[in-house]
């Protein structure tokens, strides 16, 4: 009898157990869950282009596998957002496409245009962190960066100094020395 009340009792153990873990969520079905939730609300056509592009900022930020492959496709809507009237959807469009890096290298001549010609200070200086993730693909846009090494704004300059220090060329590396040169006399 005393053997029966001990199997019965492990047995409920072991079922509340595993009642305990089914009912539990890992980090990464919760991770896997946010994404599909952002890809849905990038992907719907249905939402505002400020949706869109928060969904896509999260999703460079969560940055994995399924999520870089969500925001590839979404290249497309986060150049159009590059000329968005609000503030905020263009810095967090350029940080996106930042966050995809070369693959969204055809969004080098929008972002180096916001770069040159936005008034505002966070999308130059997030249109310059872009460009810098873009690598060697950036490579036309070294002038416009090195000109943004003397922009008004320190969040600017910092930017392009880092954006030219990741394009990584000769001629990145040669204007970054320049202008320290420049600084320093």
């Amino acid at each position: 009898m005393k053997t029966k009340l001990i199997e019965v009792t492990n047995l409920l153990l072991l079922f509340a157990f595993g009642v305990v873990i089914i009912g539990c969520e890992t980090q990464e079905q919760k991770k896997e869950k946010r994404t599909q939730k952002f890809i849905l609300q990038l992907n719907n056509r249905n939402q505002n282009i400020e949706t869109r592009v928060n969904a896509a900022r999260a999703l460079g930020r969560i940055n994995t596998p399924v999520a870089q492959r969500a925001l590839i496709k979404a290249i497309p809507t986060l150049i159009e957002a590059l000329d968005n009237d609000d503030i905020s959807t263009r810095a967090f469009a350029a940080s996106a496409l930042g966050s995809i890096g070369e693959s969204a290298k055809q969004a080098i001549p929008n972002l180096t245009n916001n770069l040159r010609n936005d008034r505002n200070e966070l999308v130059r200086g997030s249109s310059a962190y872009a460009l810098g993730r873009m690598g060697k693909s950036a490579q036309g846009a070294i002038s416009d960066l090195v000109k943004a090494l003397d922009d008004e704004n320190e969040l600017v300059r910092q930017s392009a100094t880092e954006a030219l220090g990741q394009i990584n060329l000769p001629q990145a590396t040669e204007a970054l020395k320049r202008h320290k040169k420049g600084a320093s006399n």
